[in-house]
């Protein structure tokens, strides 16, 4: 596809749906134009296999400028596609020790109980004429079922941190995809995925704020082992940073 229209359809239309007009009008692999770097979109499983699995180290780079994903905490941080290898191998072990089998076995009692709490919250999800928002009441047993599962944690907000997940999410595609140059064309825009970016970091350091308080009264014995608690264990031995906790959460 030529350059342009391809930066466009994207910009306009958002990854999914340009991604998937593509993989439906061209076929199952496609090399498009996104954020101004050639780009592989596929359906096809073999392929993704051998970008992923196979043939995964020769992939190091996400897609953004440097200034984008900056905005979003993720140059050089977290574990999706980091340059830093070393960081990003060490990051990647504390995700692969969660999710094990005990993990997927328990992912599936807690689903079960998930669903039961996501019904008693079940007013908040209808809206006129007896509709279910069906979306919000997934999203609210899959947080539910995560925090179970990673963090362990009090949530006295499941409504508010949705919300603020799926805010940071729309600024995350923003800054992925947008030319650094463009922000000064809309600044409300801007200024808006800015602020969403910044609400979803307060809200990952008051879970861990409330992860380590819960170490310092009880000790690390008591404390269940989960994704979390490995994290802030080995932060504060000095052997993760805060930042890199924060992305990770």
């Amino acid at each position: 596809s030529l350059p342009l229209i391809s930066e466009i359809l994207f910009q306009v239309l958002g990854i999914p749906v340009a991604a998937k007009l593509y993989l439906e009008t061209l076929g199952n692999v496609v090399v498009v134009s996104v954020a101004r770097r050639r780009t592989l979109v596929t359906s096809n499983f073999d392929v993704s296999m051998r970008v992923f699995k196979e043939n995964g180290l020769n992939y190091t780079s996400r897609m953004a400028e440097n200034s984008g994903l900056a905005r979003i905490g993720m140059l050089n941080a977290g574990i999706i596609w980091n340059n830093e290898t070393a960081e990003w191998r060490k990051l990647r072990q504390y995700f692969q020790r969660a999710v094990n089998n005990r993990a997927l076995d328990l992912a599936t009692k807690y689903t079960v109980d998930s669903v039961d709490f996501a019904m008693v919250l079940f007013p908040i999800f209808k809206h006129g004429g007896g509709r279910l928002d069906l979306l919000a009441f997934l999203r609210t047993i899959t947080l539910d079922v995560t925090n179970r599962l990673m963090f362990a944690v009090n949530v006295q907000n499941h409504a508010g941190l949705i919300e603020a997940i799926v805010e940071y999410f729309q600024a995350w595609e923003y800054f992925l995809i947008r030319p650094s140059f463009s922000y000064l064309l809309s600044p409300f825009l801007y200024r808006r995925h800015c602020k969403a970016v910044a609400r979803l970091s307060h809200l990952s350091q008051m879970i861990l704020q409330e992860k380590l308080e819960e170490l310092e009264e009880f000790g690390e014995e008591a404390v269940e082992d989960n994704f979390l608690k490995h994290l802030v264990v080995d932060m504060r031995r000095g052997e993760v940073s805060q930042a890199n906790v924060v992305q990770c959460i």
